[in-house]
């Protein structure tokens, strides 16, 4: 499964920063996978902030944790992706 996913902070300034230092990691929860792939981090125009951009490619179906870091300022979440019929 491919995705885009939007990630916001109010510590980002697209004008100042570009394309930001986010780091996005995944890991399968439930069982063994290959890793998750992320493309660069781009940008977005956002109201009222700015937000980063990065495409990231789930290759298996399953429990995921993802998680972006950015400064140093984490944030996870978790999906559940099911097989395409």
């Amino acid at each position: 499964m491919t995705a885009k996913v939007f990630w916001f902070s109010v510590d980002y300034d697209r004008h100042r920063e570009g394309n930001a230092d986010l780091k996005v990691r995944g890991r399968r929860l439930d069982g063994d996978a290959p890793p998750l792939l992320t493309l660069r981090t781009t940008n977005a125009l956002g109201d009222p902030y700015d937000a980063m951009l990065t495409g990231v490619y789930v290759p298996t179906p399953g429990c995921w944790e993802i998680t972006g870091d950015y400064k140093g300022q984490k944030l996870s979440f978790v999906v559940r992706l099911y097989p395409a019929k």
